[in-house]
């Protein structure tokens, strides 16, 4: 996931390549990671996960709009997307580049109907890879992989989604283990989380083979309170996290080729257990709760091995994680001899009974640059 080329490759590829990095700001010295106690696993698997629990219809297509290349922006990845309600607008956020400043990170801004309001603009400059960004209600999280005389870490920045204009900033430095790739950020017990990979054996890293995940936790103007090493079950990062009922939901994959699960954790951070949802899936980074159903974004993952051709799709469950809906958001093939080029880092937001889902792609063919795609549901019946 090289930001300064913005290269569209398979997820298996680019994951190799984390540990190309920028510039950043001041350094603080890394925590020590610990890895808390385990629970006995409380959930049952299912006989044949991913298998629908009701008849289909619950998603209904209503818009598919191209977000880029939108004026001086010629392109768009690592894809976020949310609803602004000082603004009553939905906001796309995008790595992107201009004249000005060279490599960022933009925004494009809509109506809930996806009609343009023509704000647009690079808000961010830096010299970055990876990143990772959220949503909360007028507030906007930016995480990039960065770089500060030769010390990998991420550069934090909390933006007002009004005006993107920083309010605050942060350096964190990676420590042994800590993969800086992919970073993921959620808001869990009123704290901001960023979580990315964790290797337990540095020796034998393997990035497409599970193994762990470590979380910094955050105050919510980026002060930063601990972190943890997650170690219950082998997984990977390119996750997302939901609290519902004082359980924190982890979805995430066994691998980067693997099946979909979500691993659960009590308020203190206490294992619960896993489920396998989905096979051959992963890379859900999107999800989000209607009081009813999980709605979770994700790739399948047709093959065994690397490269591999993706889609993104997008699945409903019901409160105890049970199948209900599973649909295709894109359907491209490979063109003759390829299998890179595909779709990738699919997210989502819910509001007023729709579900707007992003992800970038170069439509097949691995020569172009990524863009900006969002497709908006309508969740039929209306929860």
């Amino acid at each position: 996931m090289n930001g300064q080329r913005f290269s569209q490759r398979s997820i298996g590829v680019v994951l190799a390549l984390v540990f190309l990095v920028g510039c950043a700001s001041p350094t603080l010295a890394p925590a020590s990671p610990s890895t808390f106690p385990t629970s006995p696993p409380t959930f049952t698997l299912p006989a044949t996960p991913g298998q629908p629990m009701q008849p289909a219809g619950l998603f209904k297509l209503i818009q598919a709009v191209q977000v880029t290349p939108v004026g001086d922006l010629p392109q768009g990845a690592f894809v976020k997307i949310g609803y602004v309600p000082g603004r009553g607008r939905i906001v796309v956020t995008f790595n992107s580049k201009d004249q000005r400043c060279g490599n960022g990170y933009a925004y494009r801004e809509y109506t809930e109907e996806m009609q343009d309001t023509g704000n647009a603009s690079l808000f961010y400059c830096d010299m970055f890879t990876d990143t990772g960004a959220l949503f909360t209600g007028d507030d906007f999280y930016l995480a990039t992989q960065s770089n500060l005389a030769g010390v990998i870490g991420w550069q934090l920045t909390e933006f007002s989604a009004l005006t993107w204009i920083p309010s605050a900033s942060f350096f964190q430095p990676m420590a042994v283990g800590e993969d800086p790739g992919d970073p993921m950020l959620a808001l869990v017990n009123r704290q901001l989380v960023v979580s990315a990979a964790f290797f337990h054996d540095t020796s034998t890293r393997n990035p497409f083979i599970g193994d762990s995940t470590f979380i910094d936790f955050f105050t919510t103007d980026l002060q930063f309170i601990s972190k943890r090493v997650l170690s219950d079950t082998p997984h990977i990062n390119l996750n997302s996290m939901i609290t519902v009922d004082d359980v924190i939901n982890l979805v995430t994959g066994t691998a980067l080729i693997g099946d979909l699960i979500v691993m659960q954790y009590d308020s203190n951070w206490n294992y619960l257990g896993t489920k396998i949802l989905k096979k051959n899936s992963g890379t859900p980074e999107g999800v989000a709760f209607d009081g009813k159903r999980f709605y979770i974004s994700y790739l399948d993952e047709p093959c065994t091995n690397f490269p591999c051709y993706n889609n993104v799709r997008l699945a409903a469950f019901d409160s105890s994680w049970n199948l209900l809906e599973d649909i295709a958001v894109t359907s491209s093939t490979p063109p003759a001899g390829s299998w890179t080029g595909s779709p990738a880092r699919p997210s989502l937001t819910l509001w007023n009974g729709r579900l707007y889902v992003c992800y970038d792609d170069t439509n097949g063919d691995p020569s172009q640059i990524p863009q900006a795609y969002v497709k908006v549901y309508e969740l039929t019946p209306n929860p």
